[in-house]
């Protein structure tokens, strides 16, 4: 097994711990937890990067590195909407476009066609992980009871509406943007 699949199963092995961690809803085991969630991140950047840099990607890899990410954004978003840090909506639409790409990968590899991540899929990803650093941070401070008052509230609350707002954008974007470039691939498969 090469080394970002090694970072990719990494990553896979710690989120059971970063969760449980964070699900305590203890200022130091959310910070431990928080902290490992980042590390966490940093690794799916490098899995990928290092893949592409040194010619070693592979099926496993490209199968497994999209799950781990599905997995990881969508079960810290899960929490944060469980703690009324985001609005259910944003779940519903972040789950149906994550399953409509699974669907369309499905699709797709049947006729031996591999959608890869295109620049709008790696700024979707970049500002879903910049949103969990927020709403980590944000629930950090809530969980210490530090008020956010004056200008930093009116800040962290800007910053978090312009977040889910390019998270939005890049989910539903980089959506249409994979049917329209890989329709002749799916148009007329069952």
């Amino acid at each position: 097994m090469n080394l970002p699949n090694k970072l990719t199963v990494l990553r896979i092995l710690l989120m059971p711990l970063a969760f449980f961690l964070v699900f305590q809803n203890h200022w130091a085991s959310f910070l431990s937890g928080y902290i490992l969630s980042i590390l966490i991140g940093f690794t799916d950047y490098f899995d990928g990067y290092l893949a592409r840099r040194y010619g070693t990607v592979t099926r496993f890899g490209q199968f497994l590195d999209p799950l781990a990410d599905k997995i990881f954004v969508i079960t810290l978003l899960l929490y944060f909407m469980e703690v009324h840090q985001i609005p259910a909506w944003f779940i519903i639409l972040i789950l149906i476009r994550e399953f409509a790409m699974t669907d369309l990968r499905t699709l797709t590899a049947q006729e031996k066609v591999n959608l890869h991540v295109d620049i709008f899929g790696k700024r979707k990803a970049l500002f879903q992980y910049l949103l969990l650093f927020h709403l980590g941070y944000l629930r950090f401070l809530e969980l210490i009871h530090s008020p956010l008052e004056g200008f930093f509230r009116i800040f962290a609350q800007g910053t978090l509406i312009f977040l889910l707002i390019l998270v939005t954008f890049f989910t539903i974007f980089s959506m249409g943007n994979y049917l329209w470039k890989n329709q002749k691939y799916f148009l007329g498969l069952s």
